[in-house]
């Protein structure tokens, strides 16, 4: 089966949480790499080498909403077990390397674990 990045994702478990502002330009989903620019809260991008923290829940632009450091997102299909997950931008995931990040790694067919312990240094 290929891989999909489908919505919803479910966050099964989460670590290091933390309220913050939804300052990106559009709405955030839950299990979204999020990164912090200048003061505001934005989805990652692939080309970027930032602090990544992933979002909690849904939020609409101007609504405060839950990161944390690392979660364990169920709700992708055609992963890998052991595979490397990566940021491809927009919210979205990848298993094709290529982005700066690793997010995590597949554990099941459908789930992830990601953190910030999954990025080499």
């Amino acid at each position: 089966m290929a891989f999909a990045d489908a919505l919803p994702r479910i966050i099964v478990d989460s670590w290091g949480r933390a309220t913050v502002p939804n300052g990106t330009h559009s709405a955030v989903k839950a299990g979204d790499p999020m990164t912090i620019n200048t003061a505001v809260w934005r989805h990652s991008e692939a080309t970027e080498d930032t602090f990544i923290m992933y979002a909690l829940e849904d939020a609409e632009k101007g609504e405060s909403f839950q990161v944390a450091v690392g979660a364990v997102i169920t709700g992708f299909t055609g992963l890998v077990v052991g595979d490397a997950l990566y940021i491809a931008g927009a919210g979205l995931y990848t298993p094709t390397a290529g982005s700066l990040e690793i997010a995590g790694y597949a554990v099941t067919a459908t789930t992830a674990v990601v953190g910030p312990s999954m990025i080499p240094v």
